[in-house]
């Protein structure tokens, strides 16, 4: 099973991915965030095979966020 998480800030985008995820039984939704601040701080004890993400996210909190996933 692949554990995914979502960071994503409009809600139907996340809705609709998160329809997606759950419909396949090959995957399981771990979480969703609307910000990067929330997954910064949640994403170290979820240890997600994949995380899809808005690229669209302030430059600042984008940054933060590959860094600290790179650990």
């Amino acid at each position: 099973m692949i554990n995914i998480c979502i960071i994503e800030d409009i809600v139907e985008i996340q809705k609709g991915l998160q329809s997606i995820i759950e419909s396949n039984h090959k995957f399981h939704l771990q979480a969703c965030f609307f910000n990067a601040e929330e997954a910064i701080l949640a994403l170290p004890n979820l240890h997600p095979d994949v995380v899809i993400t808005d690229i669209n996210l302030p430059k600042k909190n984008r940054n933060r966020l590959c860094s600290r996933s790179k650990k």
